[in-house]
């Protein structure tokens, strides 16, 4: 399989590289557990769950990722439910204003898998904290940017931590339309590419965006990845 530096050499390379991508991924959990973490998909179902003081951002943040997944034409649902095992995690991993997000990673990780009732799904966690740690539930990846990290999402891992602080104004659904590429399986920011054959515009999945549009690029990425998981495991993501 082509890197991606190589895919970058034409539409085609680049749409070939996430058809082709392996979707099976490993997830780490508490004391370093190891979970196949996107079997999250198996069920075609995302649950936003907000926490104390985030329940207003409830519906912006089901409005962007509906956004999205309604233009790729997938056909998984998106719901919001209040957890108290949710609440308690988002407790033990935060210190008044702060929260360390490696350690609530790695509790979504081992609850989503380790409860009596397992049910694969995606995770979008609502906080009101500011994000510290780096990207990955096992504590590697780059460092959170400070305080101006909006969340963080990922495929591997089937979850979306996203941060909206009090006081603290931005576009909640473009956000939560960025962090739902990620959570699709884009994990590339649109900027840090740039594919021959495809123009250079603005779009939700730029690191700075200032729009909630998908370029091409982006989208023809997520597309072709996930026509490729209904290849290899015979399974239908698409209406």
């Amino acid at each position: 399989m082509a890197s991606l530096d190589e895919a970058c050499a034409s539409v085609k390379a680049w749409q070939q590289y996430f058809y082709e991508f392996n979707h099976e991924m490993s997830a780490s959990g508490r004391r370093g557990t190891q979970y196949r973490g996107s079997d999250w998909i198996t069920n075609r179902r995302v649950v936003v769950y907000p926490t104390a003081g985030t329940l207003e951002h409830v519906g912006p943040v089901m409005h962007g990722m509906a956004d999205l997944v309604d233009s790729l034409g997938l056909d998984f649902s998106i719901v919001s439910c209040e957890s108290d095992s949710i609440d308690n995690m988002v407790h033990l991993s935060s210190k008044r204003t702060k929260l360390r997000f490696n350690r609530l990673a790695e509790f979504l990780v081992s609850w989503r898998f380790d409860r009596d009732d397992p049910s694969p799904h995606g995770v979008v966690v609502i906080v009101p904290h500011y994000l510290r740690g780096k990207c990955n539930s096992d504590n590697t990846g780059p460092k959170l940017a400070s305080d101006s990290t909006c969340g963080v999402g990922s495929f591997g891992a089937g979850y979306v931590v996203m941060s909206v602080p009090p006081g603290k104004t931005y576009d909640v659904a473009q956000i939560a339309k960025h962090e739902a590429g990620h959570l699709l399986g884009l994990n590339p920011h649109h900027d840090r590419y740039r594919v021959n054959g495809y123009a250079d515009s603005n779009c939700v999945m730029h690191a700075s965006s200032s729009g909630s549009a998908m370029c091409g690029k982006c989208r023809d990425a997520l597309w072709h990845f996930w026509k490729g998981i209904e290849y290899r495991t015979g399974k239908k993501y698409f209406k």
